[in-house]
């Protein structure tokens, strides 16, 4: 099945919607982050990163452009992650692992490397 990769006035790649998708952003935030910013940077010539707070969300974009110009999606997320998906899980074993002991740091290691 083909994505839409076309909305909001954007092209976006396999990889951008693959994002929206497991990180449950609504494609409403994604393409307001598109048309109205609060922060525009330049992404160190790796395109433009756009930054817009919405509810108690912070979402970010990182918008290039293709060869006729046209923007392109290359990255989105958000943070605070939504509860449940993997960047959930991994946002709170690194709160978990700034704060724990030198015996649980190890412990927390051990995990990642192992791919629990």
């Amino acid at each position: 099945m083909k994505k839409d990769n076309r909305f909001g006035g954007v092209i976006w790649t396999d990889h951008a919607l693959d994002r929206i998708q497991e990180r449950g952003i609504p494609k409403d935030y994604a393409i307001s982050t598109f048309k109205s910013p609060d922060i525009t940077e330049n992404n160190n010539g790796k395109g433009v990163r756009l930054t817009k707070k919405i509810e108690d969300k912070t979402i970010t974009l990182v918008i290039t452009k293709n060869e006729r110009s046209e923007p392109l999606a290359v990255s989105i997320w958000m943070d605070p992650p939504m509860v449940g998906t993997e960047d959930h899980r991994k946002k709170m074993r690194y709160n978990e692992y700034k704060k724990g002991s030198v015996g649980k740091k190890i412990w927390l290691i051990i995990l990642k490397q192992l791919g629990l």
